[in-house]
């Protein structure tokens, strides 16, 4: 029946509580030819929720022998121990695209003959795997050159995953994935590395997520030799979980999340591995107990050769809940980076942060539309840089909406005298931050507005100024106490344009 399904385009099978085969062999007289059976126009293959599935073909005959065999307790464990492969050789998809497996039981995927790669691999476009429990790897290092077409691999919840790629015992130069575009790693407790490589290069990949992998202590680990094991860093080595033997150059989305018992995590981008990232576009890290920096900048600031400026991509940031971290930027780039292209800063529960910007970041943010800073450590917005001349002028042009809400340490925007201006600021939210007094403390109703450079008896000036913001602000969220000093003037109080809506308290 299997040999006559040549135009057989797409099989899914879900929900088959006793279904063990899809192509199950009578007798040895069904393959008596020796000649595989070919699904030729097969491009999609789904197979989901089969809890007794062994494998997509068998002998019906040779299963029931090794039933009995076991139920007599005879068996050698070399004879029928061997775990047995989802696919073999007497099944081929020449032409699959689309593989998707979830929840089913086979400890293995492709059969084990190195020297033979199987063909229903090198037209794969998609690989997704899900709540495969006895998968400890998904390929062989062999098979890697066959998967040029591959442009999408999704693995989730495979709960002894150790190694995406494991080496075949020969030293591994290169690993390429030329037309890769997405690659997702979900909740995948026991998984260390993604390969053993010297270099791990996949240049067309536009989104990696990286989500509850609380072993993953580097990306790839180094390929010693033909017999010995692969490289990896000691335990207690803080570290990055890429170095240079990785190349993203075109990733637009990395997402990092739920590394919580990962110790060794310090930092997310180490110097050497910027300009690596430089079309980096949204960057999301999200439950990460152990770090402590978002972009090392220390080597880069110490090179005595000065490189030219680079350009950063970076329109996202969004961390949450990384109760380590110290610096987004551990130092400030003095232009040797730029990050003008940002859009969006979001950053919750971050208690050990004490500043958000350096200086010359700040000063070069022409496109920010957004900054929401929420329960953190916070003492001021931007660092002091003290290089930087006096009075130095923060604009926000793009600005539209600034949040900031419980942070009791915050005491102000930049420590020392400065000006900053939000022309198109329309939403503002100000709550529980004791610390900072946000507009000048002695208001004059006059048509002459207070004076930005207003101080305070302890030398800090107010968050912000009237006359530039009050004007354009749709709605405002303050503390009563802030709410009522404001409300003393009401000119100040309206958004003023034709339609004189008024503001939101």
């Amino acid at each position: 029946m299997a040999r006559r399904l040549v135009r057989l385009e797409e099989i899914t099978i879900i929900d088959c509580k006793i279904m063990e085969e899809v192509v199950a062999e009578e007798s040895e007289n069904d393959a008596a030819d020796g000649e595989p059976i070919k699904f030729t126009q097969l491009r999609r293959l789904t197979l989901q929720r089969l809890p007794q599935f062994t494998s997509f073909h068998s002998n019906r005959r040779q299963k029931l022998l090794a039933s009995e065999a076991r139920s007599k307790e005879i068996v050698a464990g070399n004879e029928l121990g061997t775990s047995k492969s989802l696919f073999n050789t007497k099944v081929l998809f020449p032409n699959l695209e689309d593989l998707k497996l979830s929840s089913i039981k086979v400890e293995k995927i492709w059969y084990d003959q190195p020297a033979v790669q199987p063909p229903c691999v090198k037209n794969l476009a998609s690989i997704e795997i899900g709540n495969c429990s006895n998968l400890n790897y998904l390929l062989t290092s062999s098979m890697v050159e066959s998967l040029a077409q591959l442009e999408r691999l999704e693995i989730w919840n495979c709960e002894s995953m150790e190694e995406i790629v494991v080496p075949e015992g020969i030293g591994e130069g290169k690993m390429l994935f030329p037309k890769l575009l997405c690659l997702a790693l979900i909740v995948l407790p026991k998984l260390t590395r993604f390969c053993t490589t010297n270099l791990l290069e996949c240049h067309s990949l536009k989104e990696l997520r990286l989500r509850n992998c609380p072993e993953l202590k580097e990306f790839i680990s180094i390929s010693s030799s033909a017999d010995g094991p692969a490289m990896s860093k000691p335990d207690n080595t803080k570290s990055a979980i890429f170095d240079d033997k990785v190349a993203f150059p075109d990733l637009e989305f990395f997402h990092i999340a739920g590394m919580d018992n990962l110790k060794n995590l310090l930092n997310i981008f180490p110097s050497s591995m910027l300009r690596r990232f430089h079309n980096l576009e949204s960057l999301a890290i999200t439950d990460c107990d152990s770090v402590e920096e978002i972009f090392d900048l220390q080597a880069l600031i110490n090179v005595e050769q000065r490189l030219a400026v680079t350009a950063s991509q970076l329109r996202d940031v969004r961390l949450r809940n990384l109760p380590q971290l110290k610096h987004v930027w551990n130092r400030d780039p003095q232009g040797i980076l730029s990050f003008h292209n940002l859009c969006t800063v979001h950053v919750w529960r971050c208690p050990g942060l004490r500043s958000l910007f350096p200086a010359s970041i700040a000063l070069n943010l022409p496109q920010l539309e957004e900054l929401r800073i929420e329960n953190c450590g916070v003492e001021e917005i931007v660092a002091k840089d003290e290089g930087l001349e006096e009075g130095p002028e923060f604009l926000f042009p793009k600005v539209t909406d600034l949040q900031l809400r419980k942070l009791p340490e915050l005491k102000r925007f930049y420590p020392g005298i400065h000006t900053s201006e939000w022309p198109r600021l329309k939403k503002l939210g100000v709550i529980g931050c004791e610390k900072i007094e946000i507009f000048p403390s002695e208001i004059k109703c006059s048509h002459e507005p207070c004076r930005e450079d207003h101080m305070d008896i302890e030398g800090q000036q107010p968050l912000l100024s009237f006359g530039k913001i009050i004007p354009n602000l749709e709605h405002l969220l303050l503390e009563s106490k802030d709410a009522s000093a404001l409300l003393k003037c009401p000119q100040y109080f309206y958004y003023k344009t034709q339609s004189s809506r008024p503001i939101l308290l």
